[in-house]
């Protein structure tokens, strides 16, 4: 097992959102990043193979639970996005083939 980083702060956390002030909602999503960052270096998730960093396996963490946010609170903007991009581009996203 490894040995555990500093967990991922709201500062982290809000930076990925269009806002800066914190809602209620984004501690319980905060607690909910920890834990995927702390399960993901518990497994030396990707750190092993040279492939990720500490700083990137967080902002991992945080995309995961991003798109987890997007997906149970309703607003659907991935969806939203990949919706539009097939209808643009006749592909599901821009960087892969269909």
């Amino acid at each position: 097992m490894t040995k555990r980083g500093k967990p991922i702060y709201m500062d982290r956390w809000l930076s990925f959102h269009p806002y800066s002030t914190p809602a209620q909602s984004d501690f319980y999503y905060l607690k909910l990043c920890n834990e995927t960052h702390r399960i993901m270096e518990e497994n030396n998730f990707l750190e092993s193979e040279g492939l990720l960093s500490r700083e990137e396996m967080k902002n991992m963490a945080c995309f995961i639970i991003c798109y987890f946010e997007d997906v149970i609170s309703g607003p659907g903007l991935w969806q939203a996005f990949t919706v539009q991009v097939r209808e643009l581009y006749g592909t599901y996203l821009p960087f892969f083939k269909s």
